[in-house]
């Protein structure tokens, strides 16, 4: 799927995306876990993934946090997983929407909003941050994880469906604009900015296996977060910004 044929996140068209990618990264445990480690504070009683894949970032929230969690999943392939995945518990909804499509149901109701690896896919993602705003209540948080640095773009990024890669200042910006305050903003996994540049930039490679993924998760993830500062980082491979409404 090709940058040019991706539809647009936030729109009601038919969305699909290549689901080796999600799987591939449902390897990353260690990898959602330190990400939960830095966000998880900020997470509610009553919690939306949008785009939430194949739930390996949701069973990992879930996991650890009692919430009411909504699984956002447009993609229709994904989706059926997630409703497989998800039945029977009582508080998790899987629904096969985009945010715009529900948020007149939830507008105050929602004190959550996360995009994991999410917003780069969207065109307008300033409309989706603002859309994301008017849905959550006062004092509700929207919490985002988001591919780092454009100079890190690569034809895979275009292969999966990335219009940008963000720097960390371009987030704020964006979600200062939206009307948030932001709370907390930081490159993340410093040495995957070299790991992706070599695989993705020199060697052009065009997939994300299992095995590789597996292998940084096991083997570089419990040693890496333990060198890596917390929140002084002059750039990561992604970025995490949080801001407050």
């Amino acid at each position: 799927m090709t940058k040019n044929k991706q539809k647009q996140f936030s729109s009601s068209a038919d969305f699909e995306y290549e689901l080796s990618d999600l799987d591939a990264m449902s390897m990353a445990t260690n990898y959602n876990n330190w990400i939960l480690d830095k966000i998880g504070k900020y997470v509610g009683d009553n919690t939306i993934e949008c785009g939430a894949g194949s739930g390996s970032f949701a069973k990992s929230i879930l996991a650890r946090y009692k919430t009411n969690f909504i699984a956002l999943e447009p993609s229709k392939s994904a989706f059926e997983k997630l409703k497989k995945d998800f039945s029977g518990l009582n508080n998790v909804t899987c629904l096969p929407n985009f945010l715009s499509q529900i948020a007149n149901q939830i507008t105050n109701k929602i004190d959550g909003v996360i995009y994991n690896n999410v917003l780069e896919h969207v065109e307008n993602d300033q409309q989706e941050i603002d859309l994301a705003y008017k849905s959550l209540k006062v004092g509700g948080y929207i919490i985002t994880f988001s591919p780092a640095l454009p100079i890190l773009y690569s034809n895979y990024d275009n292969t999966i469906g990335h219009f940008r890669r963000y720097t960390l200042k371009e987030m704020v910006i964006k979600i200062k604009k939206a009307g948030f305050n932001v709370v907390d903003s930081y490159y993340f996994d410093f040495l995957g900015t070299f790991l992706w540049f070599i695989k993705y930039k020199i060697l052009k490679d065009s997939n994300l296996s299992s095995s590789s993924v597996s292998i940084y998760d096991k083997l570089l993830i419990p040693v890496l977060r333990k060198l890596e500062p917390s929140k002084l980082l002059p750039f990561g491979k992604n970025i995490v910004v949080i801001g407050k409404k």
